[in-house]
């Protein structure tokens, strides 16, 4: 949404909040794991000088779970510019099976064929790689959404349906009952 309001400052707006996101990991990185696990006289917090590293890159965040998504994050703010670009100028077509190959090859390398990198920082920046390639598809899937104003397709379809609130119910009954199978 951002790039379509002023694509000449989408870029300088994405580092800008690479920068806050990375104060935010530190600050709570600092707050919790080393100043507490120092308080504490844990062993495992704040960790050996490579756990702090890589936590501190947010290569791997093993302090707190629920930052799991920051490395990916980070990577689609750096590389979305490229990616919205990309479906300015090319068939979306073609670009939505490009597209899904990747995502293709990250599921299957993520849950099918997941092997084990020895090294720990090989094993993060690979781990990144497939969770990009997974959720590649699903963020420009959004931006395909927004540039041709599907919402506004949904909405034409749906106000040309006389019972539209019990087929949507229907419709949603019946997804669950396929997805339970």
């Amino acid at each position: 949404y951002k790039y379509t309001q002023q694509k000449e400052g989408y870029k300088h707006y994405c580092w800008s909040s690479v920068k806050k996101m990375y104060v935010n990991l530190w600050w709570v990185i600092l707050l919790f794991p080393v100043a507490l696990g120092l308080l504490i006289g844990d062993e495992h917090f704040p960790g050996n000088w490579q756990t702090v590293l890589l936590n501190i890159s947010g290569l791997f965040v093993s302090y707190s779970s629920i930052w799991w998504f920051f490395c990916v994050y980070i990577v689609f703010l750096i590389t979305s510019s490229f990616f919205f670009q990309m479906a300015d100028k090319y068939n979306p077509y073609f670009l939505f099976l490009l597209l899904f190959g990747c995502y293709v090859f990250g599921f299957y390398f993520r849950i099918y064929h997941h092997f084990a990198i020895e090294n720990k920082y090989f094993s993060a920046i690979f781990s990144l790689f497939l969770n990009f390639n997974w959720t590649i598809l699903q963020f420009m899937t959004g931006a395909f959404a927004l540039k041709y104003a599907w919402n506004t397709k949904v909405h034409q379809f749906f106000s040309t349906i006389k019972y539209r609130n019990t087929s949507v119910l229907l419709g949603i009954i019946f997804l669950i009952m396929i997805h339970s199978i």
